[in-house]
């Protein structure tokens, strides 16, 4: 039994929701944004036959203007802007492989 407290910020929780929404079609608020992360950190230093439970206690809808939204997050410093230039655009239109930043993660149960 997990016995610790763990901290998210919003950022952590903001951009979890985000990519619950993304990769699981879960579309939920910050706060099952954060337990999901915290779930994430805790699965780290978990056994390999460790189950791990979270709650998913909110949506999304309410937060079309906030979280979900690229302007509100970049207003308030939460979402960098992506830099990227021609010389790298061209450098990956020469590689075979996805670029480093096109990873996912699949999680099978």
């Amino acid at each position: 039994m997990w016995m610790r407290s763990l901290t998210s910020t919003d950022k952590d929780a903001f951009l979890t929701a985000r990519r619950l929404a993304r990769e699981e079609s879960v579309f939920c608020g910050g706060s099952s944004g954060m337990n999901v992360w915290v779930a994430l950190k805790i699965a780290e230093k978990a056994s390999p036959d460790s189950v791990i439970v979270t709650i998913i206690c909110d949506t999304g809808e309410r937060y079309l203007t906030k979280h979900h939204s690229d302007e509100w997050l970049k207003e308030k410093r939460l979402l960098e802007a992506a830099k990227m230039t021609v010389g790298l655009v061209a450098q990956l239109k020469r590689k075979t492989v996805a670029p480093p930043f096109c990873l996912s993660a699949r999680y099978d149960a």
